[in-house]
């Protein structure tokens, strides 16, 4: 793991691993960044950094476990009709990556705004949701095209 371009300590790299939800340590090899771990997210000097999965093509149930930001990368059309691994409070952030990845309403998975599948999404769009423990539900869409 790299802060600032600076490879941080073992101590900090057990306690993410350990999934402390809120933890300060101060590195040698970090040169003063303040560093605080957040559930899977590294704050340093005040900027929240995301790691970037990227979802298997093709698949209409991608994994979101251990990841809060993704991108699709579909070389066929593919609608995605939920996320699995998902955990009860997670927020995810989808990237659309493609023009090949739509998204499929379902009341038992996938809450879309409107009730209605979302065939529009092209590269440079986004989409997030909420997961309440059943059901993935959509809290923000953005078209930038």
């Amino acid at each position: 793991i790299y802060i600032g371009g600076e490879a941080i300590n073992r101590t900090l790299v057990r306690n993410i691993k350990r999934g402390h939800s809120s933890t300060r340590e101060s590195a040698d090899n970090v040169r003063g960044i303040a560093t605080t771990i957040i559930e899977n997210t590294v704050s340093s000097s005040g900027a929240t950094v995301y790691h970037m999965h990227t979802f298997t093509a093709r698949d209409a149930t991608p994994s979101v476990k251990d990841g809060t930001l993704f991108k699709t990368a579909n070389d066929r059309p593919t609608a995605i009709t939920t996320f699995d691994d998902g955990i009860e409070g997670q927020r995810i952030t989808i990237l659309i990556n493609d023009t090949n990845t739509n998204f499929t309403h379902d009341v038992r998975t996938l809450y879309l705004n409107g009730g209605a599948n979302w065939t529009s999404g092209t590269t440079g769009d986004s989409i997030e949701f909420v997961y309440n423990g059943s059901e993935w539900i959509e809290t923000n869409r953005s078209d930038n095209t």
